[in-house]
């Protein structure tokens, strides 16, 4: 087989050349992992998240049955006081 230099270049410079390229996303083994603990993170702060929101909504439905419930009582004891009759035992 004889080559000639010219054939040489033209083939040097037909060659794939490797492009490199900036990538911040490992690949394998490495990926997986990366991604896996991406996921727990993500699943942990949507899970605090949630707690958090049923902890408020659960304080404020106590508080406003407390606000609620005070006054009912307030309205009771002054609808009770004031009767002819609680007037009479005293």
């Amino acid at each position: 087989m004889t080559v000639i230099k010219e054939e040489l270049d033209a083939l040097r410079a037909n060659l794939a050349k490797p492009e490199p390229h900036l990538s911040l996303t490992p690949d394998g083994m490495t990926e997986q992992v990366v991604n896996d603990e991406l996921y727990k993170s993500q699943l942990k702060r949507l899970k605090t998240g949630e707690r958090s929101l049923a902890n408020a909504q659960e304080k404020l439905r106590a508080d406003l049955n407390e606000v609620r419930n005070k006054g009912k009582e307030r309205g009771e004891f002054n609808a009770i006081s004031h009767t002819h009759a609680c007037n009479q035992k005293l």
